[in-house]
This record gives C-alpha cells, sequence and structure tokens, in this order.
C-alpha cells in the first residue's frame, strides 16, 4: 500500500519490475495507492497545495497503476475539513460529538494559520499531516473494507503461510505522514474481520534527505511522525 506521491512513484516502479519479471501483474502481489488528489489519473499534472505542480508517474511501457482497481481516493465528507474547522469543533459547535478527533485535531491552529482554499482536500493534503490523518478518519470504513478484499485474496494464495503487507510513502509531507501509522492499524483491523491471524506487517518510509532542495518539505514532520511511531510501538 502507497501512500501520497512517494507512494504513488514506489508502487508505480515496484508494479513496473514485477511486469517485467512475470511478463504480467502476478495475482499474489497487488497495489493499492491511496491519496488526497480527486481526478487522480497516471500522466497527469496536478496542481499540489503547498507545493506546486506534480506529474502522477506514467509507469514504463503502459505499465502504471489502475485508477479504477489500485487506487482508492481519500476524499472529503460532510461534515468537511473546512466545517470542523470553521464551525464544529470552535467553542460553541458540537465538539462532544467528535471525540475521536478532539483528542489530536487542532481546529484552531488551522482557523488562525491555514488558508481557507488549503482545507480544500481534492487538491491535496497541503503538506498538513493532521489533515492526511483527518481524512483516513472520514474513510476509515471504505478502507477496512478495500483492504479486507485484497486480504482474503491474499490469504487464499498464502495457503496457510504469512500474508504479508507493505506499507510505503514518506515522512515529510502531509498525506503518507499523516496517514502510515493509521493505515498499519486499519490493516490490523481488516485482517482480524476476516479471520488473517498470519499477518506480517511492515513499513518503508522515506526520509527528508532524499528531498533536499524541493519546496515545503519539513524535517519536523519526520520528527513528529517517529515521536509518535515510536509511542504506538
Amino acid at each position: 500500500m502507497g501512500f501520497g506521491g512517494t507512494g504513488t512513484h514506489i508502487l508505480t516502479y515496484l508494479k513496473v519490475l514485477a511486469v517485467q519479471k512475470y511478463g504480467e501483474a502476478p495475482d499474489f502481489i497487488k497495489f493499492l495507492e491511496f491519496d488526497t488528489i480527486a481526478d487522480w489519473r497516471p500522466g497527469k499534472t496536478v496542481q499540489i497545495v503547498g507545493q506546486g505542480a506534480e506529474e502522477i508517474p506514467k509507469g514504463v511501457e503502459d505499465i502504471q497503476l489502475d485508477p479504477k482497481r489500485e487506487y482508492f481516493y481519500l476524499g472529503d465528507r460532510k461534515p468537511t475539513l473546512a466545517d470542523f474547522v470553521y464551525d464544529v469543533l470552535q467553542p460553541g459547535g458540537q465538539m462532544e460529538m467528535y471525540p475521536h478527533l478532539t483528542s489530536w485535531f487542532h481546529a484552531e491552529w488551522f482557523w488562525q494559520g491555514v488558508a481557507k482554499a488549503a482545507l480544500d482536500v481534492a487538491g491535496g493534503a497541503a503538506q498538513q499531516r493532521q489533515i492526511g490523518r483527518f481524512v483516513m478518519f472520514q474513510n476509515h470504513g471504505d478502507i477496512v473494507s478495500r483492504i479486507q478484499g485484497h486480504l482474503q485474496t491474499l490469504d487464499k494464495l498464502a495457503d496457510g503461510t504469512d500474508v504479508q503487507v507493505w506499507i510505503v510513502g514518506s515522512t515529510v509531507g502531509g498525506t503518507g505522514a499523516g496517514c502510515m501509522l493509521d493505515a498499519a492499524y486499519l490493516t490490523r483491523l481488516a485482517a482480524q474481520r476476516v479471520g488473517i491471524n498470519k499477518l506480517r506487517l511492515s513499513g518503508v518510509f522515506v526520509l527528508p534527505d532524499v528531498y533536499s532542495g524541493v519546496t515545503g518539505i519539513s524535517p519536523a514532520r519526520a520528527y513528529a511522525m517517529f515521536r509518535e511511531l515510536r509511542r504506538v510501538q
């Protein structure tokens, strides 16, 4: 599973290597990319809020991720991110109805320091880890269902051996750094629901040095993510 732009790059070229080795995408490898880009498709240039323009990788020789089968859009829902920031989680709003958000989502900070346009999740997570995590909460039910389907297929093919799941992305943006820890939890939840006991879950996280000179990259995001990882281990 890949998260954010870096996840897309990694999964795309892993699929290229798999197809080049086996002649086609093998049944025992599944690719699933998660991102906050609404009209996501390989080759499209998208304007990433807080970062600039970026082309979704096209792969090699028409080997690329399938937008319908291998992409999950982490979209916003009602109440939207802007609703939470400007109304629901403000004094006099409905904070008591969302304890799963109020314990970590800093609505006041977004209200004071983030432009309202950056709260349009369809344009990306705006380099904000809290936005990445927020859309995981918005879509958690559908995410678990999608992962369950892949796990059931892989479990049958594994024939009693471990089902291996890899989570990949970067530690320096908004989507990957904000989603990957919760993705691990949701994967374990999905495995539990379909009765998979032999699950081996691994993560590969790209560090800030890879993005030297890239606009909007902050080592502080990586530091925060690894602090959280240490606390949940």
